[in-house]
């Protein structure tokens, strides 16, 4: 073990002298490779072809597109665009939004507009959780399946595995706080409160 061991210290210090060796003018070579300017990939040859066609046909050509011809110059430097007329003129088919603002979103994302038959969405499911939880015998699993289109046995899943909120309040809660709590409740859909 100590034989393979020395060995091996031996073998790891040989290779660390050889990868050293001549460190600085490798570098250097590296960065002047990397100095230099990347190749241009080759042209293909009809388009070396048609180069050479229009340099024949146009001797002159590169000299045209290298210098600034100041007369062209002088046209751009004059050309400016002005609007004349109303735009309560321009009629278009589709009417123009009258606010920029998003809608505000309920649950901090924006609900499908279409449910497909079969599902619901979580603010719908929200809505009969809590309608349950507040009244079973008026919202019993067979209106609520038949209201959102879903089957009974689903609905009865949701009910049974899924609750909305209950907030329990303490008597030491001011009118205040128990009012703005109370406001809340109502901005989420309800909910059961009551005080300990």
């Amino acid at each position: 073990m100590g034989n393979y061991m020395s060995n091996n210290t031996l073998y790891l210090s040989a290779k660390r002298l050889v990868s050293k060796y001549n460190i600085e003018s490798r570098v250097s070579k590296e960065l002047d490779k990397q100095a230099k300017k990347p190749v241009i990939a080759p042209k293909h040859e009809a388009g070396i072809i048609d180069y050479h066609k229009s340099l024949q046909e146009n001797k002159d050509y590169l000299d045209k597109t290298t210098v600034v011809d100041p007369k062209l110059d002088l046209h751009l430097k004059d050309v400016y665009v002005t609007s004349k007329g109303l735009t309560e003129n321009i009629k278009s088919d589709k009417p123009l939004p009258l606010s920029r603002f998003s809608e505000r979103f309920e649950l901090g994302y924006k609900e499908s507009e279409r449910v497909p038959p079969g599902r619901v969405s979580l603010l719908q499911a929200i809505n009969f959780i809590t309608k349950h939880q507040q009244d079973p015998k008026e919202w019993t699993v067979e209106r609520i399946a038949e209201e959102n289109k879903i089957k009974p046995d689903v609905a009865s899943d949701i009910l049974e595995y899924f609750r909305s909120f209950e907030v329990h309040m303490s008597k030491n809660i001011t009118p205040k706080e128990q009012k703005m709590l109370q406001d809340n409740l109502k901005l989420l859909g309800g909910g059961k409160s009551s005080t300990e």
